[in-house]
């Protein structure tokens, strides 16, 4: 439930702000990719995000610690490695957003 209303209130963000912000339509063309990446991977992770509060429960710090230095390892080595690969935009949206989703479902 909580990812549909982030989704939402995303799709309402989306619609006003880059009237606000002035954003060209070469501008809002360029990031709609991007922030569209970054809505969905997001709102995907928030039902998985009950198996990380599940083990958070349990006395596993080994395993939880593991899995967050994995995912900040991991999310700035995606980032650097597809920002060099030329992805841009794509390269950060997904850099930053599909290592929460990994760690998510290693908690699984």
């Amino acid at each position: 439930m909580t990812g549909i209303g982030y989704v939402t209130i995303a799709c309402l963000l989306w619609h006003f702000y880059p009237g606000l912000l002035q954003l060209s339509s070469n501008d809002q063309g360029l990031l709609q990719g991007p922030v569209f990446v970054v809505v969905v991977l997001t709102a995907v992770t928030f039902p998985l995000r009950l198996f990380t509060v599940l083990l958070t429960g349990l006395p596993d710090a080994t395993f939880l610690g593991t899995l967050g230095l994995l995912a900040v390892v991991g999310t700035s080595l995606l980032t650097y490695v597809l920002a060099r690969r030329g992805f841009a935009l794509y390269g950060l949206a997904f850099g930053v957003t599909l290592p929460p989703v990994l760690s998510a479902v290693g908690a699984l």
